[in-house]
């Protein structure tokens, strides 16, 4: 799959907790992420880490990254903790999900619309 101005786009299916998941990812930079990973604080706040610690973020242009379903407060926290780490804004959006109901959703992004 390709954007229009030629540049591919990249799906990453995976176990954030296996290092194949992260081994896969060395030497790519991503400027969009949306995660659907395990939902709870422990794993948004882990996967930010191995994004970090792996150097996976690209800041050089437009960037975003979003996660969806944060579905208590203890995950909407952890949204903010590493959004705040984040440049640019973010905030957390009432969205309807897969299966009707409006769930909050979290994105950081670099730039506006």
């Amino acid at each position: 799959m390709h954007r229009a101005n030629g540049r591919p786009v990249t799906y990453i299916k995976g176990d954030q907790y296996n290092s194949d998941t992260w081994a896969l990812l060395k030497g790519r930079r991503f400027n969009f992420i949306f995660s659907d990973g395990v939902h709870s604080p422990r794993a948004l706040r882990d996967e930010y880490r191995q994004f970090a610690a792996n150097d996976l973020l690209d800041f050089t242009g437009r960037f975003a990254i979003y996660w969806d379903d944060l579905v208590d407060i203890g995950m909407q926290d952890a949204f903010n903790e590493i959004a705040g780490e984040l440049p640019g804004w973010h905030g957390l959006h009432w969205i309807h999900g897969t299966y009707g109901q409006k769930r909050l959703n979290g994105l950081a992004a670099n730039f506006r619309l």
